[in-house]
């Protein structure tokens, strides 16, 4: 008898070390964040991982539209520069050949002064000098280095003109490009985060499926082993002579429902079995409350999932709306623009007035009364 008590002791002993192991590994591996697998949702996971690569290929459209379109604005303002450096140099050629044909046009170059003079086909007043008059072609020097001199003007501010709105078109030609490659090195550190992101969850995903099936043929196994330790016990108390010895006798003479407690060796296999019966159904009942809360547990999840499903397609639905409203600013700014540049250019032509019906310079020689 002190054997099996001494046996039983040993296995209860066992049995507590053993369960205070599983306790510090369990404790351990939820300190640890990275095997930390209770509460985890891969399918959930798994659907924001596919959410965010969704989004991160809308963004990459997006900023691919973006860079589309500066770059066929910056294509249209260089078209637009070009033709009004076209229409402004047509211009200067149409000035220039109106010049020419005006200096093919004859002068009046007749004599000044001759050396003899013939009275006969000139009058008197062929002999008189007046002051101020030029002679030996001093005249015609003059004009010509004045004629030199304007044109030597005009030519250098026209080649200054031309420099500088060649020096704006680089400036601007530059600025493209530096914005450009700016959206490449965005577009390409973007990238490389979300692959390394997706490296990363996919890895710690794999980890936690693989610790998942651990634990849970380690819990098969230790239920296993429980169970089979739980009926080795059973059998033994069972056959065992000390533990099944016949309760009969510590009935009383007196009454069949009273008991002596010197002779009390236990219960009988009846209320042994109610007993059993008893535990049964309280394990039961605590095993249908489980089942319920993790239904609850499920439900609850469910519906957060689709809570954040909603919040995000509204968030999209939201990049969309300011997307469209910074397309629409920007077509405004181009009309802007357009408008201005018009303005300028009605501005310029009207400097100095113009002679119509509805000008200026028509209002001389008339009457307010």
């Amino acid at each position: 008898m002190a054997r099996l008590s001494e046996a039983y002791d040993e296995r209860v002993e066992e049995r507590a070390r053993a369960r205070r192991r599983r306790d510090e590994e369990r404790m351990a591996r939820l300190l640890n964040s990275k095997l930390r697998t209770i509460g985890v949702d891969v399918d959930f996971l798994e659907q924001q991982v596919e959410q965010k690569r969704r989004e991160t290929f809308l963004e990459k459209e997006a900023k691919a539209e973006e860079a589309a379109y500066q770059a066929r604005l910056i294509r249209h303002l260089e078209e637009t520069e070009a033709a009004e450096l076209e229409a402004k140099a047509k211009e200067t050629g149409d000035v220039k050949a109106t010049l020419l044909k005006q200096m093919a046009v004859p002068k009046n170059d007749s004599t000044k002064m001759i050396d003899q003079v013939d009275f006969e086909s000139c009058g008197p007043a062929s002999a008189q000098a007046f002051a101020g008059d030029e002679f030996d072609g001093a005249d015609k020097r003059r004009t010509k280095m004045q004629q030199e001199q304007m044109k030597q003007w005009c030519a250098q501010q026209l080649y200054e003109r031309k420099q500088r709105e060649i020096d704006e078109l680089e400036e601007q030609r530059a600025y493209a490009e530096c914005v450009l490659a700016q959206d490449e090195v965005r577009g390409h550190i973007a990238r490389q985060e979300a692959e390394d992101t997706t490296s990363m969850n996919k890895a710690v995903q794999q980890c936690n499926k693989q610790r998942a099936e651990e634990l849970k043929l380690q819990a098969m196994i230790q239920l296993q082993d429980e169970r089979r330790e739980a009926e080795s016990i059973i059998a033994q108390a069972q056959k065992s002579s000390f533990l099944s010895e016949d309760t009969s006798m510590a009935r009383s003479a007196l009454s069949p429902y009273r008991f002596r407690p010197d002779h009390f060796k236990g219960f009988d296999n009846a209320v042994v079995e109610s007993i059993y019966q008893g535990n049964d159904s309280v394990l039961s009942e605590r095993r249908s409350r489980q089942m319920e809360e993790q239904e609850y547990e499920n439900a609850w999840a469910n519906h957060q999932a689709d809570v954040i499903a909603k919040m995000e397609d509204a968030e999209l639905e939201r990049q969309a709306q300011v997307t469209e409203n910074e397309r629409e600013q920007a077509a405004y700014l181009q009309k802007q623009r357009i408008e201005l540049k018009m303005k300028q250019h009605r501005m310029n032509e009207e400097k100095f007035g113009s002679i119509g019906e509805n000008s200026f310079f028509s209002k001389f020689g008339t009457s307010l009364r």
